[in-house]
């Protein structure tokens, strides 16, 4: 039987290395079996030849861009039925050149890594270990096994007389012996020196280190030794009736010159530039593109200006490295060592790739890997905000204050520099998420609104074609949506009709055309919202996430509608639960919907309906019936726990005990969904007591929240760090039920941490108003305040604000004496600069100092 070549194809130039070298080697093995064994044990007994073989000659006849991966099955096979100690010279050599041309010099080319070390993930680095380890064993084993077997041909007593048995030891001697492998020897100590170098640069990784167990003096001799026994052999020879045989193909010398010239340049730590003349134009032609470039990289003849984006990065790479590697650890030697990556970044603009998340990603992986060690903190230090950005993003699961004061950092950097709106995009995306997901939706409006537009709330949008084309901008606008979402009511000073209006040429998925039809029915203008919810139900009719979010519209109309809309609020949402069900689940035959989500909201949206049209038992009924959601113990557990909350106040039970347990229990996951809570039932009171609800209700709606604050602000306040938006809540919830005192002593807290927060200062000035009585010294400092608020306001900027502190300046005002004549005349000045006089609820509070003639 015939086997295939032993020598390479490869894959990037879809040639065989050494197309002209097909040799037998059966007859090889018969022999050695016959003639004698290895470590006692006869080879056939160990190797089953015709599945080595079948390996072998798919190798051979493969295509070129499967060779690599028929190599790698033969890796596999030897690997699981070899021994190293065994094996024979050729499988030995077979094998160390698989894996040198498989995991070492294909994808990223595991050579020109080194030159970029700790850049390389450490899965990568250990990986890339582990293979030249692997080439060194084998390749120190083939020619170990070879020597014995040429020994054993030339002992053989027929071998003066046998041409086969002295043909098969010609062929051996030159491939192998004379060529293949000196060859493969020398590239594996080549490889194993520069491993070792790069280990012991200053800028060597920390997470993982890779110790030589031979010195690297040892390993330069033995491979000149190898180098020299390589070139002192002719190329080709007419020997032993071959014909002209190529022994090594130029493809292959030209690795072994890129491999010597290289270590010819290698000092202890460095390598010193490279003559470009050390390879001709054919050689350098015969590597590998990859091999290509770090030659050239290495003699200095990269022009950037020429290069698409990958290699620019990559040379770019190589380059920062090499001046780290001296730079003194402070801001100048990071700066001026990351300057290579800052001279590509205009030629990159406009190609696709995101510059910035680029460079971010690599310093980052320098962070990661240099953990522990001073140059660690240095780089966080001194980092520009694109990488704080990214290092904050591997700190979130370990260390979330840490990383937030990051993001903090890098948005302020970005802020200031003005130059890369990248990172300020992707800080404040991340900032959002983390305000959201703890129930800060202020702060979350603010942060998603910097992430679509680039600028802080309040501020003129940056044109769309200037933004970068990166997900956290794409994003932004869904996130916006689904924060607004959830505190967008009819009094809402922020989502408000003008608003909603000014985003909707920034819709581009279904998931943001339900995230603003939720805004608008939140604001009270269903009609508005019904077009994107039908369009939604039209294009995906089958999607579970476009029914969750439906139902859940649906929900949220009933649970938000005034008293005396709520049975017709109701009504309609059952009506869709109806149609739910005759087009969802009856053509499926299942009574409950199989994705988790949406199950989850059409169990809460039937008990909010069975709440409104049938009672609170009714309602616990359905809450409870089998089979239970799991999504209800995890995402959609702040929504169960409200309506439970309303159904234990309509059923006159209390809920304060199980909430307080479960926030004590699982703080990290209750508190965000206690706040949303909380909210809501605030959000509720307000709404009836503006509207002017039946007493039963508003005094039903106030118990439910005073149970509610009692659990929550007794945890909050005993925390060290509570959140700012919690702490406001509680303060602006006390304020709303009439405890003034608690809730002055929230708003002093809150002022502490910034000053001059327009809404916390209302507060403060109100519940100081609260606790004046007619005390004209006492009343002074409201006063002050509200006047401050005022001047710093406008019925256009803030207008609640603005409006509140007219209506408390006029009620110190009556309170100190002042004549009904004069207030009226203060209302009317009012009315000129705003004839609403700050919509239905103010107009009522500001005519109530209407004179009485």
């Amino acid at each position: 039987m015939q086997s295939p070549s032993w020598w390479s194809n490869w894959v990037m130039k879809e040639m065989d290395m050494n197309s002209n070298v097909r040799h037998g080697w059966l007859g090889t093995l018969v022999v050695l079996v016959v003639g004698f064994s290895l470590n006692s044990v006869a080879l056939g007994t160990l190797i089953p030849l015709d599945d080595l073989a079948t390996l072998d000659r798919q190798v051979a006849e493969a295509a070129p861009k499967e060779v690599m991966a028929r190599r790698h099955d033969r890796i596999i096979w030897r690997e699981r039925h070899l021994d190293i100690d065994s094996a024979p010279a050729r499988v030995a050599l077979d094998h160390a050149e698989d894996v040198l041309l498989v995991h070492l010099r294909s994808g990223q080319n595991a050579f020109r890594q080194l030159w970029t070390w700790p850049l390389v993930p450490v899965e990568e680095r250990q990986a890339i270990h582990s293979w030249v380890r692997e080439l060194e064993a084998w390749s120190a084993a083939g020619m170990s096994a070879l020597e014995a077997e040429i020994q054993a041909l030339e002992d053989h007593p027929d071998f003066d007389t046998d041409p086969v048995l002295q043909l098969e030891r010609s062929k051996l001697v030159w491939r192998e012996r004379d060529h293949r492998g000196p060859w493969l020897r020398f590239l594996a100590l080549s490889y194993r020196i520069q491993l070792d170098r790069v280990e012991d640069l200053p800028i060597a990784p920390r997470d993982a280190r890779f110790e030589e167990t031979m010195s690297r003096d040892a390993m330069r001799r033995q491979a000149s030794m190898w180098g020299a026994r390589l070139r002192s052999q002719p190329r080709t020879s007419n020997r032993g009736g071959l014909g002209q045989d190529l022994a090594l193909s130029p493809s292959a010398f030209a690795l072994f010159e890129l491999h010597e010239a290289i270590l010819r340049r290698t000092t202890q730590r460095s390598i010193e530039p490279l003559d470009f003349d050390a390879l001709n134009a054919q050689s350098i032609e015969r590597l590998a593109p990859r091999e290509q470039q770090l030659f050239q990289w290495l003699s200095g003849e990269f022009h950037f200006q020429e290069e698409p984006p990958w290699p620019c990065f990559d040379w770019a790479n190589l380059n920062v490295l090499q001046a780290m590697e001296n730079a003194p650890l402070s801001a100048e030697g990071l700066r001026n060592s990351i300057k290579p990556w800052f001279q590509i970044r205009g030629h990159l603009r406009g190609t696709g790739p995101d510059w910035s998340g680029l460079v971010g990603t690599r310093m980052a992986r320098l962070w990661r890997c240099w953990a522990g060690s001073p140059r660690s903190d240095w780089l966080v230090e001194h980092a520009p905000p694109c990488a704080l950005v990214e290092i904050a993003s591997a700190l979130a699961p370990s260390d979330a204050e840490r990383s937030t004061d990051l993001y903090e950092q890098a948005l302020q950097q970005a802020r200031a520099e003005g130059t890369d709106l990248s990172p300020y995009i992707r800080a404040s995306y991340a900032l959002g998420m983390q305000a959201f997901q703890a129930g800060d939706i202020d702060r979350a409006i603010s942060m998603f609104w910097q992430a679509t537009f680039g600028v802080p709330l309040g501020s003129e949008p940056v044109e769309r074609k200037q933004l970068p084309s990166i997900p956290s901008q794409w994003w932004g606008i869904t996130r916006l949506l689904q924060a607004c979402a959830v505190v967008a009511t009819p009094e809402s000073e922020l989502v408000t009709a003008e608003w909603l209006l000014s985003l909707e040429n920034m819709l581009n998925t279904t998931e943001d055309d339900l995230a603003f039809a939720r805004c608008w029915v939140g604001i009270g203008d269903e009609d508005r919202a019904r077009p994107y919810v039908e369009q939604a139900l039209q294009r995906e009719p089958e999607s579970a996430e476009v029914h969750a979010a439906v139902l859940a519209m649906e929900r949220q109309k009933v649970a938000r509608s005034a008293p005396e809309q709520r049975a017709a609020k109701a009504r309609a949402a059952r009506s869709r639960l109806e149609a739910f069900k005759a087009s969802f689940l009856k053509p499926k035959a299942i009574e409950e919907p199989a994705d988790p989500v949406l199950a989850g909201e059409y169990r809460l949206t039937a008990v909010e309906v069975s709440l409104a049209l049938d009672g609170p038992r009714s309602a616990q009924r359905v809450l409870n019936q089998a089979p239970w959601p799991s999504v209800l113990d995890d995402s959609l557990l702040g929504e169960r726990v409200a309506l439970e909350a309303r159904v234990a106040a309509g059923l006159g039970t209390s809920v304060s005990g199980g909430l307080l347990a479960r926030l004590e229990e699982d703080p990290d996951r209750m508190a965000p969904v206690m706040a949303g809570v909380l909210r809501d039932q605030l959000s509720l009171a307000v709404r009836l007591r503006q509207s002017l609800a039946p007493e039963a209700k508003q005094i039903g709606q106030r118990s439910a929240l005073e149970e509610t604050l009692e659990v929550f602000s007794g945890w909050v306040l005993s925390e060290e760090e509570p959140s700012s938006a919690w702490l406001e809540l509680v303060a602006d919830a006390s304020l709303f039920l009439g405890d003034s005192t608690t809730a002055l002593r929230v708003y002093d807290r809150l002022l502490e941490v910034q000053s001059d927060a327009a809404p916390w200062l209302l507060g403060q000035a109100q519940c100081q108003l609260n606790l004046a009585g007619t005390d004209r010294d006492e009343l002074a400092i409201p006063m002050a305040t509200f006047r401050r608020l005022v001047l710093a306001t406008s019925p256009q900027k803030l207008p609640k604000v603005y409006w509140s502190s007219q209506v408390g300046m006029l009620e110190i005002l009556q309170r100190i004496g002042t004549s009904p004549t004069e207030l009226w005349s203060r209302v009317e000045q009012l009315r000129t600069v705003s004839p609403d006089l700050g919509g239905v609820t103010f107009r009522s509070k500001l005519e109530a100092f209407q004179r009485s003639d």
